[in-house]
């Protein structure tokens, strides 16, 4: 009888759970309103430690990684998360402006498309000229560790006057962290050749 007693409140305990553990878990989960204080993506192998933060009505992301053996730091500005506008490290700035509003990229998922006529600088002078694309493909979801969000898949592709070969990117960018979770290069064929995503996510900075 006490056995039995011992397997039913086991049973009972494992049931409660069942139900709790969703709702709590996803409660444990950064929102884009925790951009705020900051959000750190990390990385285990190769190392990368990415701390988003919004100031204002823009987003920067602080990446610190491991690169060919050596620590790399890369301190990126957004207005939207799938239009990237500044990018600076040690050795230049790489920047782009857009003849359309970015904060036109929060409707992609009724408008599927969006474009813009786009200047690429380099340490602030002009460097080329061209088209930037971006595609809505469907819908999908993305774990970081115990967290999981809804994702809108993209592609992306930056295209310069000058040629060569177009900048394609897949990613898939989470509306409800305002972030992209995995974000995929692309080869002209449309092979994957390098890809970005996390181990682990957590609210504040964790440098």
């Amino acid at each position: 009888m006490k056995l039995l007693t011992q397997r039913n409140i086991l049973a009972s305990i494992v049931a409660v759970a069942a139900v709790i553990s969703p709702s709590l878990l996803s409660a444990k989960c950064p929102t884009k309103d925790d951009l705020k204080s900051g959000v750190t993506f990390t990385r285990a192998s190769p190392f990368l430690s990415e701390l988003v933060i919004q100031i204002g009505n823009g987003i920067k992301a602080h990446r610190i990684m491991t690169s060919k053996g050596e620590r790399v730091e890369i301190i990126s500005s957004y207005t939207h998360p799938l239009a990237v506008e500044e990018r600076r490290s040690s050795t230049e700035v790489l920047s782009i402006s857009y003849d359309k509003d970015p904060n036109e990229l929060t409707n992609l998922k009724s408008s599927e498309n969006w474009s813009s006529n786009i200047k690429f600088y380099r340490n602030s002078e002009l460097f080329s000229e061209g088209e930037f694309e971006v595609e809505l493909t469907g819908t999908s979801s993305v774990s970081v560790k115990d967290c999981t969000y809804k994702t809108l898949m993209v592609e992306t592709t930056l295209t310069f006057d000058k040629g060569g070969a177009p900048i394609r990117y897949r990613k898939e960018y989470a509306p409800k962290l305002n972030w992209v979770l995995k974000d995929i290069r692309l080869a002209r064929s449309g092979i994957p050749i390098s890809q970005t995503s996390y181990d682990k996510i957590t609210v504040g900075k964790l440098r």
